[in-house]
């Protein structure tokens, strides 16, 4: 077991849906290494290649952008167009045709150059960056061919064997003489490998969640076996000397007492000794329009055979005054370590004769009687350890092998691997 560095101390292990930590009891110091792993690892922000770095009219630029092969021909078409000119003026026409048709042939592959330089602007953003990639590494190439050919024309030759050679050996070679489009393709590995181990890394925490969850089920499973519920919000376990009481959690040895309050008081209530009656009806030729004549609880009927109103006089009960015994509050107080708690068990007006309230009673009594129990006992001496459960054991053995697991694998470093095509063969 591990000692606190600060005191000594031995450290315990804390469970997080996050994993495992170690905390000292005695002090503040606390060693998360996964955590500190994780805070190392950053793979948010893969690295932006120069490709990346432009803007938008910079892209547009390079598209909008004559070759040199291009720029050649215009150059040449020119120069064609003023020989035309200068033939016409000498009046040779044999001369002039030639270069009349030299010209429209140049015009006509100049037209589709400036229509593949439109065409450009609709392509996607992978093809519009190997265009780029292609200018900006004939440039490159022409400066590194300008320090050893001090003539354009050596340069310009130089660069037409660069790219015979390019066409011949393939993909590892332009990987390995264009700087550009091998950052374009590490920067792709880079980012694949990166994605990969974020969804590894985040497999293995998700796998460290649910087997925290699952431990702690198991936990609240084991636990509530062993406490006897004994309604309104109290639970005892005498195996593991711990009483809940409102949802607060307490230790045997931190409850004092337990007192039961009983609010009864005297009352009066009208009982009934002998209930109303109608008498005999009295006929009525007609109805009655006196209302004195008439009690409210009356009634009068209509005899169609007759033809005479019945009227059925109502005699009030006998009533008289009974005192009865009423409780309006019934409550549990517990003294704790940190203050009292309130168990209510009536909290409205109750007869204290009816079945209802000897109930409410008795749940008091079972109730009052548990928590001085509880008082009495104090802590058992030997404590069932929830942690040594073989299905608890069993789910802690995995997740710390699981964490050991992500931090080998944080602790490794990530290895850009060169794709196969783009590697020169041995």
């Amino acid at each position: 077991m591990q000692t606190c560095p600060k005191c000594g101390a031995p450290l315990e292990q804390v469970y997080s849906p996050e994993g495992i930590s170690e905390k000292c009891p005695q002090c503040d110091y606390h060693h998360d290494e996964l955590a500190d792993l994780l805070a190392q690892t950053d793979f948010e922000k893969d690295e932006l290649t120069p490709i990346d770095r432009l803007s938008a009219s910079q892209r547009r630029h390079y598209m909008l952008s004559m070759t040199m092969t291009l720029k050649l021909m215009t150059i040449l078409e020119g120069l064609l167009v003023l020989c035309t000119l200068i033939s016409l003026l000498f009046r040779n026409a044999l001369i002039s045709y030639i270069f009349l048709g030299v010209v429209l042939v140049i015009a006509v592959y100049l037209i589709h150059g400036y229509l593949n330089i439109r065409r450009r602007l609709g392509l996607d953003s992978e093809e519009q960056e190997m265009i780029i990639i292609d200018m900006l590494n004939q440039d490159y190439q022409m400066k590194l061919l300008s320090e050893k050919h001090k003539t354009k024309l050596g340069c310009s030759l130089a660069y037409l064997k660069y790219l015979r050679t390019l066409k011949k050996e393939g993909l590892p070679y332009r990987f390995k003489t264009d700087p550009l489009y091998h950052d374009r393709i590490m920067s792709r590995v880079r980012k694949e490998t990166n994605m990969n181990r974020r969804i590894e890394i985040q497999n293995y925490k998700n796998t460290i969640a649910s087997l925290y969850s699952q431990r702690e089920e198991t936990l609240k499973r084991l636990k509530a076996s062993m406490f006897k519920d004994y309604g309104y919000h109290v639970a005892i376990s005498f195996k593991l000397g711990i009483v809940i009481i409102n949802g607060h959690e307490y230790r045997f040895d931190e409850i004092n007492s337990a007192e039961m309050m009983n609010h009864v008081y005297d009352d009066e209530e009208e009982v009934v000794i002998k209930d109303g009656y109608f008498k005999a009806p009295e006929d009525f030729n007609v109805l009655p329009h006196s209302q004195d004549a008439m009690n409210k609880h009356d009634k009068v009927t209509y005899d169609e055979e007759s033809g005479v109103y019945k009227h059925y006089a109502f005699v009030e009960p006998v009533t008289e005054m009974k005192k009865v015994k009423r409780c309006d509050a019934m409550n549990i107080i517990v003294e704790t370590y940190n203050g009292k708690e309130i168990i209510p068990i009536i909290d409205q007006m109750m007869d204290v004769t009816t079945p209802a309230y000897i109930a409410k009673q008795n749940d008091c009594y079972n109730v009052t009687g548990g928590l001085r129990r509880v008082a009495r006992a104090g802590m058992p001496k030997q404590i069932p350890d929830l942690l040594a459960d073989k299905q608890v054991a069993k789910l802690s053995e995995d997740m710390e092998k699981t964490q050991d697991q992500l931090i080998q694998l944080l602790k490794t470093p990530v290895v850009y691997k060169v794709p196969e095509e783009y590697r020169e063969k041995e």
